[in-house]
């Protein structure tokens, strides 16, 4: 199969970024010769190797917060990686962090390491749909990070939170939710 006949199957597949299993399915190979395949079609550029396993169509521009929710579902991202991008913290994690009620789980896709935590399944709420990914609305992305400060898992300066950002109706309403260890920490705020 020549490197155009490969373009025009991947450009079919409704994800933009593979496994090895997704590559075999599209191209119609056995598992005998399928990683020679890929190993060829990367050499020559019409595929890029994205790290874990995954790749994507040679020049897709793939961010990692783009993917994080076609490389763990169901997910969605939170924690700093919203609280970022919204302005209640003032610092850019250098990881991306998502949610999911799957296993824990970390995985390194360009350079970027994708952190995804698990949360029990009462708890997995309070995000929308855009683009084709799942986000945390900034409250829920406050609360998340609260229950894995009360359970050790991650750390927040207080002091550096700029929580005049969210929705005080929408937060108390979902910290219904939530444990009392973070209930508690709603009550100091």
């Amino acid at each position: 199969m020549n490197d155009l006949k490969v373009l025009e199957k991947l450009v079919k597949f409704p994800k933009t970024i593979f496994t090895v299993f997704d590559l075999g399915k599209i191209l119609d190979i056995k598992d005998r010769n399928l990683r020679t395949v890929i190993y060829r079609l990367a050499k020559r550029g019409v595929i890029q190797k994205l790290g874990g396993g995954w790749y994507s169509k040679y020049g897709e521009i793939i961010t990692p917060e783009k993917v994080a929710g076609e490389i763990y579902y169901p997910s969605y991202l939170s924690l700093k990686t919203v609280l970022s991008k919204e302005g209640v913290v003032n610092q850019i994690p250098r990881q991306i962090y998502s949610i999911s009620p799957k296993k824990s789980y970390k995985i390194e896709i360009n350079n970027v390491v994708l952190v995804y935590r698990q949360i029990k399944k009462e708890l997995f709420f309070g995000f929308y749909k855009i683009d084709n990914q799942y986000v945390a609305f900034p409250e829920k992305a406050f609360l998340d990070l609260l229950y894995f400060v009360s359970r050790g898992v991650e750390t927040v300066s207080f002091k550096e939170l700029d929580l005049a950002r969210l929705n005080k109706k929408k937060l108390q309403r979902w910290t219904k939710a939530y444990p009392k260890s973070v209930k508690k920490y709603i009550k100091r705020i």
